[in-house]
């Protein structure tokens, strides 16, 4: 599979939602692919949000831990939310 990228978040949202769902990644471990799997959902309801990120095995297992970041908000990403009736304060937890 080839991974595309976007400097916009429009573009960005507009491959998750439309683009194929992503396979396993070869040579990886399966918490790995787990992890790329619920990262890239489509649904962001749906989606591993940043506490379950933080303790997903594929960074336990490996001994690392992730520190908890404060984002900048994005506007587009939160029209997007509350354009399907979703709270965008639901992410920024």
């Amino acid at each position: 599979m080839l991974f595309r990228s976007s400097n916009s978040l429009k573009d960005l949202i507009a491959m998750i939602v439309e683009g194929d769902s992503p396979l396993p990644v070869e040579g990886t471990s399966s918490d790995f692919n787990d992890l790329l799997r619920k990262m890239l959902e489509r649904d962001p309801i749906k989606r591993i949000n940043w506490e379950e990120i933080r303790e997903h095995p594929f960074w336990l297992n490996g001994g690392l831990e992730v520190t908890r970041r404060t984002y900048p908000q994005q506007t587009q990403f939160e029209a997007y939310l509350t354009r399907r009736g979703i709270n965008p304060e639901h992410f920024y937890k």
